[in-house]
């Protein structure tokens, strides 16, 4: 009960930390100029095919906790969701954005933030890689729907995982691109 405990409260750390650095980014990353590069539209694509399989996952996981496991765990997995809800958008928005204008050449605003997203992307990937051993032993799940969670982690996870890891890929990338000088 304890590693459950702990594991959630570290959850919600993350994802708390998580959801401001997205909010902050957004609001900050938002004073670059638009740039409709052709080349994102992969990263878009590989960022929002994920999101479905996170709403199952997490839907199936609230429902569980919700009946068989504790109500902090499920709005853990709810801020979670809202979390990559929100980072999705600003990543999209983010991968656009140039610096153009000769002030914010200098300023470079949001550059702090989006290096924080890409620190804290790959801490929550590594997280969930290894709590995904432990897993079945600390959700109410895999109680609640026996044998069928194992198909239904099996196709949901890896693509969560996938999310993470590409999250902090395109964070990087807005790092590298919005903030580097334009060539003539």
């Amino acid at each position: 009960m304890l590693l459950l405990r702990l594991t959630s409260d570290m959850e919600v750390t993350l994802a708390g930390v998580a959801l401001i650095a997205v909010t902050l980014a957004f609001l900050k990353t938002s004073s670059l100029s638009f740039n409709p590069a052709p080349i994102t539209f992969l990263d878009d694509c590989l960022l929002v095919i994920p999101i479905p399989f996170f709403f199952v996952n997490t839907a199936l996981n609230v429902i569980a906790e919700i009946f068989h496991g504790s109500g902090y765990r499920a709005g853990v997995l709810l801020l979670q969701l809202l979390q990559v809800l929100l980072q999705t958008p600003m990543l999209i928005d983010g991968l656009r954005g140039r610096r153009n204008e000769c002030c914010s050449r200098y300023k470079k605003p949001g550059r702090e933030v989006v290096t924080f997203l890409i620190i804290i992307n790959l801490a929550m990937w590594v997280v969930f890689t290894f709590e995904q051993k432990k897993a079945d032993t600390l959700v109410a799940a895999p109680k609640f729907f026996g044998e069928r969670w194992l198909y239904i982690g099996h196709t949901t996870v890896p693509l969560m995982l996938f999310y993470r890891f590409h999250s902090a890929v395109c964070s990087a990338d807005i790092w590298k691109s919005a903030y580097e000088k334009e060539e003539d």
